[in-house]
């Protein structure tokens, strides 16, 4: 499974020992795919996470929709209810990285591991070998720059257009 890896700005990555588990902190995997459990269990994902503003909005349409239950529009009332659920499912990931990027927190990079604390380890490996196991497989990784911005550590060789010039 693909995480992300966000650190919070203030905190410098060579501040991070490599030998006790203060280099932990400040550092947050989040995985990139569905968010299954938010599906399964909505409300207490979301307090989990401490997504409250989502949380609000998901009673509040999902009392809608069990007050549209009473109705003659039942069917739309379950539509209401389903949707919420859909979009946790899709977007549920999206809404803890854009927590993070409130509370000041950048994208420090992008790892394959099998968890996210095994994520984290394998991000700080990386970073203290100063090896890339992306960039080992040909693939792009990700880095941050001087300013805090996630980029590419290979720039594409040429630009894609729908028709290409040609120079003659």
């Amino acid at each position: 499974m693909i995480y992300t890896i966000h650190m919070i700005q203030s905190r410098p990555v060579a501040s991070l020992g490599a030998d006790d588990d203060a280099r932990f902190d400040g550092l947050v995997a989040i995985s990139d795919g569905w968010a299954k459990w938010a599906v399964v269990a909505p409300p207490i994902w979301l307090a989990v996470h401490r997504l409250w503003f989502a949380l609000l909005i998901y009673v509040l349409v999902m009392a809608l929709g069990l007050v549209l239950f009473a109705t003659p529009f039942a069917v739309v009332g379950w539509l209401i209810c389903t949707l919420p659920g859909l979009y946790l499912l899709l977007e549920g990931h999206e809404l803890q990285r854009s927590r993070l990027e409130a509370k000041g927190y950048v994208l420090a990079g992008v790892v394959e591991a099998p968890s996210e604390s095994a994520a984290v380890g394998r991000y700080l490996q990386n970073l203290s070998t100063g090896a890339s196991s992306a960039t080992a497989k040909g693939l792009p990784s990700v880095y941050t720059g001087a300013g805090g911005t996630a980029k590419p550590s290979r720039q594409p060789s040429e630009s894609f257009t729908l028709f290409p010039v040609e120079d003659h």
